[in-house]
């Protein structure tokens, strides 16, 4: 944990080996956890191939141990790859795997995110109704948690989005509207 984000290295190594242990004693948590990992870490390398091969294996350990929080972070992470990769029907699956998950399992913690990646897709491909709905769901998380990491960020994205979608939609009062509430919330 302590070489997250800092030492990938180290990191990877530390997945071998737990990846290692975990088949040896067959504990899939152990399995799906590793997977996971260096997932997250190539996805920080910007390494795509590695990343999409480490998350998809996560997910059948994960799955079978209801690792659900995990599960969904997995799609939502390879639906924002897919998504700047420019292959938007592939990001849109994930997404929507990942909010069904959240659903069925009451993670409204990393459903707020989806919704926000999802926003950004619809924004990309100028279905900017769709965009404005998803991230007015994140939106409304945000408000009622402040405690958020990275809040002004996320808040000031989640703004800057929907203003651009209202924007594109000739709504002027309401980008009016989303520009008060990024000088004022932000």
């Amino acid at each position: 944990q302590k070489n997250r984000g800092k030492d990938p290295a180290a990191l990877l190594s530390a997945c071998d080996k737990l990846l290692a242990y975990g088949k040896s004693i067959k504990d899939d948590a152990l399995i799906g956890y590793a997977f996971f990992s260096k997932g997250e870490t190539y996805y920080l390398l910007n390494d795509a191939s590695n990343f999409y091969s480490q998350m998809l294996s996560c997910m059948g350990p994960m799955e079978h141990v209801r690792e659900w929080g995990y599960v969904a972070m997995a799609n939502n992470m390879l639906g924002i790859v897919s998504l700047n990769r420019g292959n938007a029907p592939f990001a849109l699956d994930y997404f929507i795997k990942a909010i069904s998950i959240c659903q069925d399992y009451s993670l409204p913690d990393i459903e707020w995110m989806i919704h926000m990646n999802l926003g950004s897709l619809y924004l990309n491909i100028e279905e900017y109704q769709k965009a404005i709905s998803h991230t007015e769901i994140a939106y409304r998380h945000l408000l009622d948690n402040y405690s958020v990491d990275d809040y002004i960020e996320n808040a000031t994205a989640i703004m800057l989005g929907m203003g651009r979608a209202y924007l594109k939609l000739d709504r002027e009062d309401k980008y009016l509207e989303t520009e008060k509430k990024l000088k004022t919330e932000s």
